[in-house]
């Protein structure tokens, strides 16, 4: 597996640092785990992204879904 390096200029670090900021806030998570989260969604989605546009909107997909799989799953936990 390639390391891929998130950010390809700071433009862009800026664009996803205000969407990593925006799901700490709307998931009540830590920033740095939302980051950790966020980035590696990032390098699996544009490691084959032929178009960048809106990696973004599918990052914070992914992200959203993986929390909320994790939430569930802390929540069935609690109920056994």
């Amino acid at each position: 597996m390639r390391t891929i390096i998130p950010y390809e200029d700071e433009a862009e670090k800026k664009i996803h640092n205000n969407v990593i900021q925006r799901l700490a806030q709307d998931l009540g998570v830590d920033e740095a785990e939302i980051r950790r989260v966020y980035e590696l969604k990032l390098g699996e989605l544009k490691e084959h992204a032929r178009i960048k546009d809106y990696l973004t909107v599918f990052v914070s997909r992914k992200v959203r879904e993986s929390f909320k799989q994790q939430a569930t799953g802390d929540s069935l936990r609690q109920l056994l």
